[in-house]
């Protein structure tokens, strides 16, 4: 069945030849098709919908999502047509191009067949002009219907926007990314201002020229700001609902002049900043969980990071179970280790990038050591060679619990291949123990689970 609705093109081009408008007449060996012919409409449509919403598409394509299920065959096309949550979910670019009637009157099919379904959808351009955008107009005209959406667009066309303020219902989740505008200064952004619905809010790109983007702040719960230009620290700091948080501390502002309790804050995303010290020394986070370090050096050339987060770790006495590091770079493992030692319930560990060197020394130290006790789960994300003789080492040592610590039952490294016989034969020896063993073996993406 799964071969069926992820691979529509194959059951078109097995259908060649039989009669489109009895899908009965299935091969005689054809048992998968045939099953799914037998399945309940009810239950096809769900797994169409499951399709096209786990799978983006680009909404002018005839050979992908919905548009390519109805030309399987009478049977698919009858379900497909009548079920609005299959065409409620697409992806537009929007191109000069394609700004034609029969472009337009595709996006009609899209919205008339998705009904009153709630809209999920991406939207693209790259167009430098003011001029109105027939198909962004098109969609405008639906947003009481618009639930999770992602919007990129140049900066100085967000303010036209403004017109579905107070119109947005159903809104749940936006994201919304600048691009590079012809205008030197933009004003208050208004369009989102009145969303009751609204929780996670994603801002891309550099929005230093906008004068102020208005926003029901206290109901996010969850909110991304990478670049850090759109976000005043008091702003953030009053978000009292927030769980989910990315932020890079760089934009110059008045702080309180006391520290602030973020109480439901359970997972921090922390790029490097110029204000990265001055915001960590101002909010205490009782509930955080989930801890990721990205795109910094944990030896900070002004002040130790580790020392910020080892203060803040204290002062909010909470209990970090998720650590996940960017890079580990020259030097920074007796910093990390530091850290560690302030986060004794810590559970995963995920490193992306690393200096062969600096991995190796630590796991040095964590083998046989009672440092993350409960540490079960680890992931490393790049080139192992130079240093995966020390990381099995430590993984051997953990799996039988050297230095009292819990077992080890998890370890990862999908992207790089183990190129060593030997440390690879000592890693299948673990697997058939029990441990859960994930690494690449060819030079390719793709995992190899032992």
């Amino acid at each position: 069945m799964d071969t069926v609705v992820l691979n529509p093109i194959m059951c078109k081009s097995v259908l060649a030849g039989t009669e489109s408008s009895n899908c009965g007449a299935y091969p005689d060996n054809m048992p998968t098709l045939s099953g799914i012919h037998r399945l309940p409409v009810e239950l096809l449509s769900e797994i169409f919908i499951d399709y096209v919403h786990s799978h983006p598409f680009d909404l002018w394509d005839p050979n992908d999502g919905p548009r390519l299920l109805e030309t399987v065959c009478s049977l698919w096309r009858a379900t497909v047509i009548s079920s609005p949550r299959v065409w409620s979910t697409f992806v537009v670019v929007s191109r000069p191009a394609i700004h034609t009637p029969s472009a337009i009157k595709v996006l009609h099919t899209y919205l008339s067949r998705s009904a009153a379904a709630p809209l999920t959808f991406s939207f693209y351009t790259g167009s430098a002009t003011s001029d109105p955008n027939p198909i962004l107009e098109l969609l405008l005209n639906h947003s009481h219907r618009w639930h999770d959406v992602m919007l990129e667009l140049p900066l100085h066309l967000y303010p036209s926007l403004d017109r579905i303020h107070g119109r947005l219902p159903l809104l749940h989740a936006v994201s919304l990314r600048a691009k590079q505008s012809t205008s030197p200064h933009v004003g208050e952004i208004l369009a989102f201002a009145d969303a009751p619905r609204l929780e996670k809010l994603a801002l891309w790109g550099t929005w230093t020229t906008v004068q102020r983007v208005t926003l029901p702040w206290h109901q996010l719960t969850s909110y991304a700001d990478e670049d850090g230009s759109a976000t005043c620290p008091q702003i953030l700091l009053a978000m009292s609902n927030l769980v989910d948080l990315t932020y890079r501390p760089r934009k110059i502002d008045v702080l309180p002049c006391h520290v602030q309790r973020l109480e439901n804050l359970t997972r921090l995303r922390i790029l490097s900043g110029y204000h990265l010290s001055t915001f960590l020394d101002y909010v205490t986070l009782p509930s955080l969980q989930e801890l990721t370090l990205d795109d910094m050096t944990l030896r900070y050339e002004i002040k130790s990071v580790a020392g910020i987060l080892e203060d803040l770790i204290g002062r909010s006495r909470c209990f970090v179970q998720v650590l996940n590091i960017d890079n580990l770079a020259y030097g920074d493992t007796l910093h990390l280790l530091r850290l560690f030692r302030c986060m004794p319930e810590l559970t995963s560990l995920c490193i992306r990038h690393y200096a062969s060197r600096e991995l190796s020394k630590l796991f040095r130290t964590l083998r046989g050591s009672a440092v993350l006790p409960k540490l079960k789960m680890l992931s490393l994300h790049s080139d192992l060679t130079a240093a995966v003789i020390d990381v099995v080492d430590m993984v051997e040592s953990r799996w039988e619990g050297e230095g009292g610590v819990e077992r080890l039952q998890s370890v990862e490294c999908p992207r790089y291949p183990v190129y060593d016989s030997f440390t690879m034969s000592r890693l299948r020896a673990l697997a058939k123990q029990g441990l859960d063993v994930c690494f690449s073996n060819r030079v390719e993406y793709s995992d190899t689970w032992y």
